[in-house]
């Protein structure tokens, strides 16, 4: 009978069983990777908190009716003060977390913002602009959600789950009172949201 395997063949195949053994059992992901990191988790932690700052958002008609047929451009620097006035504003880093209720499709709300890295986490989905003093928008700069973030924050049981964080946007803001414009979208759920800026 014919010899199929020679004698290099046999450490040859040893070795890689040996490399192929040794990196089966190697952990390629760190458990840091696989539980929801920081600030996912407080902010996961305040959602799950039945205490909410309620606040609405609003139009700027709301506000003063004489801004009815005003250019938004011409109104936007005192309808930022009027919120503030109004406490309808929302602080970087504050708890509890904000319940905000969309009063209409496209409305108004404020931020104070520290100046620097902002997260911006919410619990459904709406078009959430952060607008500079010359109403151009700050830029998302990231919008991925970290699969741990998503795993590791649901809420329901077992068969019906479904994660909490629906946004997650990270920016960079300058610091002071910032106007944001929030508009409905065909995925937003209801009128209201759970809200965190970190």
């Amino acid at each position: 009978m014919k010899q199929v395997f020679g004698r290099k063949t046999f450490p040859l195949v040893g070795m890689i069983m040996a490399i192929t053994l040794a990196l089966s059992s190697c952990d390629l992901y760190s458990s840091s990777e696989q539980s929801i990191g920081e600030p996912d988790k407080t902010v996961c932690d305040l959602f799950a908190d039945s205490v909410f700052t309620n606040i609405s958002t609003v139009q700027p008609p709301d506000v003063n009716s004489s801004w009815q047929d005003s250019a938004f451009s011409d109104i936007a620097a005192q309808l930022v003060d009027s919120l503030f006035k109004d406490t309808l504003y929302i602080s970087q880093g504050a708890t509890p977390a904000y319940k905000v209720f969309l009063t209409a499709d496209t409305t108004y709300l404020a931020v104070k913002a520290g100046g620097g890295k902002a997260v911006l986490f919410t619990t459904n989905v709406v078009d959430w602009t952060f607008l500079k003093t010359d109403l151009t928008e700050y830029t998302v700069e990231n919008d991925v959600m970290p699969g741990a973030t998503i795993s590791g924050c649901i809420e329901g049981d077992d068969k019906k789950a479904n994660p909490v964080i629906k946004m997650r946007q990270e920016y960079t803001l300058d610091a002071g009172n910032i106007l944001i414009r929030v508009v409905k979208t065909d995925q937003t759920l209801g009128s209201s949201l759970r809200v965190v800026v970190q």
